[in-house]
């Protein structure tokens, strides 16, 4: 039974009133019912009361409460939580966002402010007040201005608006997780065609241009708080497991097991793209080089330092020019130098506009081995994609000498045609041999019994085709003779035709050599 009373006693005669009730899981609740009126008041207590029945019968659904709850609350409120700090020092989360969410899953903390600044990037776009705002229209509107660009904000490549696409998708999913809206609205979103906007193509390096880009590294200066030393063996490890930059920079001591069977190194699913433990195997010629290596790392903290994405751009185009400015000075002749400086070697851009940095190097390893002549499974498995297509469309590729060695082994167009035993010969080198020869001598001793029992194995065929065709002669007289004794009254016309129409064996073989 609901009641009805106000708070404060006498004191608070022109109060409101407050109605208390039990809801659907009989827990009492106290609301107040914002009128001065008694009999308004009851009112909406028998309402209350009414709602809660039929909840608890199943009529109405509970989550309709939730629901219009969620969507009276701001959206940055949902995006970025309601936090209070208390008098002792200590923040306290009021009500939880999706920052709350994304942190407690175990993500980097770059990861959650880039996918919280492009989801208020787009709800700052469309203006949208709650969460039931949040429309597909809206979100393409979004994405398009973003595309364009603005006196603050660069256009931005296909690429990109598929990053703030995935980013206030993966919001709106997890509003329908958390029970905060009823329906994904942008789950049939689909994602631009990036390849008809690349605006950054990575190429791999070939192996002179690694090999020289490792040694300009060794013998080069301090920069960006790393030795050449140290930059060396990063460009080492990064081409001979293919890990990303983050990954790379999250590695410690514990990170790498050089003393196993089958050297491997880790990486933690905090700084996984997948976010899950991601273990690569290492070549023994690169687990030799770490072992001492390693040693004069410190036993906690990340093997590589920190790192940023400027530093890692900057880092190896400093080495990319040391190297090249070598290569140019090495060159013996005036003219063999200015090939060189004409050329695109060891350059950060080359003529087709692809740039050679730190991420090319992951393009380098995928390439090394595709042409390896792995696998498709294998070489997906190695680089962790989730899509072969993406191993081999993207980051697999191919060279002008690759594609000649492959147009070279292609059959000569202008070649007559030969049957298979002189092609077989030509191709081992014996076409010309001359009869005598030792080899051609033992080749047909070991041909003449197999030709001696085709003989005999074509004689026994011959005996038995004969046996059939006797056989079957003397049935045809045999069916011949009976007939005559059946049909005395034929006439003499039908007996010739029968007689022309039953031609012996002999006259078949008359008419097929004179025809």
């Amino acid at each position: 039974m609901a009641t009805v009373y106000k708070r404060g006693g006498k004191r608070n005669r022109d109060g409101w009133y407050y109605v208390g009730y039990r809801d659907h899981d009989g827990r009492r609740v106290t609301k107040c019912a914002q009128t001065t009126d008694k009999a308004t008041a009851k009112r909406i207590a028998r309402k209350l009361e009414a709602d809660a029945a039929l909840r608890r019968e199943g009529v109405i659904d509970p989550r309709a409460d939730g629901y219009k709850d969620h969507a009276a609350r701001p959206m940055l409120h949902h995006l970025e939580g309601v936090e209070r700090k208390r008098p002792d020092g200590n923040v306290v989360r009021v009500f939880i966002g999706y920052r709350h969410a994304l942190s407690d899953k175990g993500n980097t903390a770059e990861y959650v402010a880039k996918t919280i600044y492009r989801c208020r990037r787009i709800i700052d776009i469309t203006k949208v007040g709650g969460v039931n705002d949040l429309t597909p229209a809206a979100v393409q509107a979004a994405l398009a201005d973003i595309r364009r660009g603005d006196k603050e904000n660069r256009p931005s490549s296909l690429r990109t608006c598929n990053g703030y696409l995935r980013a206030i998708k993966g919001f709106s999913k997890w509003l329908v997780r958390d029970g905060r809206i009823m329906a994904d609205g942008l789950a049939h979103l689909k994602q631009f065609n990036e390849s008809t906007d690349r605006r950054h193509e990575r190429r791999a390096l070939s192996d002179d241009e690694l090999g020289r880009l490792i040694e300009a590294a060794e013998n080069g200066r301090t920069a960006w708080g790393m030795t050449g030393p140290d930059r060396a063996m990063l460009y080492r490890v990064a081409v001979g497991t293919g890990l990303r930059a983050s990954e790379l920079f999250s590695l410690t001591r514990r990170s790498f097991d050089l003393a196993a069977d089958e050297a491997t190194v880790t990486v933690h699913a905090a700084y996984s793209k997948h976010r899950r433990d991601d273990v690569q195997p290492i070549r023994g010629d690169l687990a030799v080089l770490l072992g001492p290596w390693l040693k004069e790392r410190p036993k906690a903290g990340p093997s590589f330092g920190t790192s940023d994405k400027a530093k890692t751009a900057n880092m190896i185009r400093l080495d990319l020019e040391a190297a090249r400015k070598k290569w140019i000075d090495d060159a013996a002749e005036d003219a063999q130098r200015s090939t060189r400086e004409r050329s695109t070697f060891l350059q950060y851009r080359d003529d087709a506009g692809r740039c050679a940095d730190f991420h090319a190097l992951r393009h380098t390893y995928i390439t090394r081995l595709v042409n390896s002549g792995a696998s498709v499974k294998v070489a997906q498995d190695l680089a962790r994609h989730s899509d072969p297509k993406l191993t081999i469309g993207r980051y697999a590729h191919t060279r002008i000498h690759d594609l000649r060695q492959a147009l070279d082994n292609l059959p000569n167009m202008g070649a007559p045609a030969r049957d298979a035993e002189t092609a077989a010969t030509a191709a081992t080198g014996t076409e010309d041999a001359r009869p005598d020869d030792a080899s051609a001598s033992a080749q047909r001793q070991v041909q003449r019994p197999q030709r001696d029992r085709g003989r005999e194995g074509a004689k026994r065929y011959d005996a038995d085709d004969d046996a059939r065709d006797d056989a079957d002669a003397r049935n045809s007289l045999r069916l011949a003779a009976d007939s005559d004794e059946v049909r005395d009254d034929a006439t003499d016309r039908e007996q010739c035709r029968r007689e022309d129409s039953n031609l012996q064996p002999r006259a078949y073989e008359s008419l097929a050599l004179t025809t």
